[in-house]
């Protein structure tokens, strides 16, 4: 069963990630994959992310897009191997 949470109350648990190279590094905060339901009806995989260098707070695309979230929920977890 998929549980819906609502992005206006709440966010996926994000992890600070270095971006930039040696001599220019800057701390993001990113969650992990997320499947969202938009206010347009469609189904995404996206991540959520909190920049402080630049304010944005928000969810986004792999290719950058920042779509309208109405809602989000963790995505199932792959089956395990067997031996």
């Amino acid at each position: 069963m998929t549980v819906w949470l609502d992005a206006a109350w709440t966010t996926p648990k994000l992890r600070p990630m270095e971006i930039g190279t040696d001599g220019d590094l800057s701390t993001v905060y990113l969650s992990d994959p997320v499947l969202i339901y938009t206010d347009e009806g469609e189904q995404l995989v996206c991540r959520y992310e909190r920049d402080p260098d630049t304010g944005f707070e928000g969810f986004i695309t792999e290719d950058g897009a920042q779509p309208t979230v109405t809602h989000w929920t963790a995505l199932p977890k792959p089956p395990g191997r067997r031996p």
